[in-house]
């Protein structure tokens, strides 16, 4: 692990429209071999020390798989869904992410182990793609926990928040 240097992670990051800044305070540039031969991509920690990676041609993760947990201590929770999605949110919304504790769960997956958290807050702000699965599990949630709160109004004609992101760059 090292500092974001490599240009080809840079020019990924400014194809998604992800600030160097932004990137360096969540991720790291991670070095990694796979059968013989070396790799870079940038990594976002989990909570047990794995990697979620990511560059143009990768999307995948290192042992073991989790969410990724951030701490400052707030009663306010922000739930994403990945890498990408912490990443937009401090682009276009850098209060929020700031002033709140966030979760990427890395995987829909890790959902169930994340819930048993939200009694732990005043207010869970849910921002969770726009596709079937994710207004699958934020009808659920919005259902099963009442101090949960629907954001993907923020992004409503996107996917996800940095598609919003990407687009309102282009304009």
């Amino acid at each position: 692990m090292k500092p974001i240097q490599h240009p080809g992670l840079i020019q990924y990051l400014g194809s998604r429209k992800i600030s160097i800044s932004i990137a360096e305070h969540y991720c790291k540039e991670v070095r990694y071999r796979l059968k013989g031969k070396q790799y870079f991509a940038l990594g976002l920690q989990n909570q047990l020390c794995g990697w979620e990676l990511r560059n143009r041609y990768f999307k995948g993760s290192s042992s073991p798989k989790s969410y990724t947990y951030l701490k400052t201590h707030s009663d306010r929770l922000i739930l994403l869904e990945g890498m990408f999605d912490l990443l937009s949110l401090a682009e276009l919304f850098p209060d929020e992410i700031i002033n709140s504790d966030a979760v990427a769960l890395n995987s829909l997956a890790f959902l169930k182990q994340i819930t048993p958290h939200f009694k732990n807050y005043k207010e869970v702000d849910l921002y969770l793609d726009n596709d079937q699965p994710g207004n699958k599990n934020r009808k659920k949630l919005l259902q099963d926990y009442k101090n949960t709160n629907d954001r993907s109004e923020l992004f409503q004609v996107y996917k996800d928040l940095n598609e919003k992101l990407i687009s309102t760059k282009k304009q």
